[in-house]
């Protein structure tokens, strides 16, 4: 069985910063490419951007009070998201 891994903060902040990082470089290229002062986005882009972020914060601030109470800081056990699913065990009859 796979043990859980352990990974400092800064790795674990580095790691979930890649959807934000994906979300400010589609936001840029939007702002390239609109050649107006408006720039029109539907509600489920808007919606994505929000939950991208809240998601971030969230973890965030998840992973920096258990980085803080952590006595071994600044290594925090810090559990993979999304869970990983463990296989069922089958049982034989």
């Amino acid at each position: 069985m796979a043990s859980e891994r352990t990974m400092t903060f800064e790795e674990y902040v580095s790691r979930r910063l890649k959807p934000v990082r994906l979300l400010l470089t589609m936001l840029n290229k939007e702002l390239q490419y609109s050649g107006d002062e408006q720039i029109v986005m539907s509600r489920d882009e808007l919606e994505n951007i929000i939950d991208t972020l809240e998601i971030f914060f969230e973890e965030y601030a998840h992973a920096s009070k258990q980085a803080k109470s952590s006595r071994r800081a600044p290594v925090a056990e810090v559990p993979a998201y999304p869970a990983e699913k463990k296989p069922a065990l089958k049982s034989v009859a």
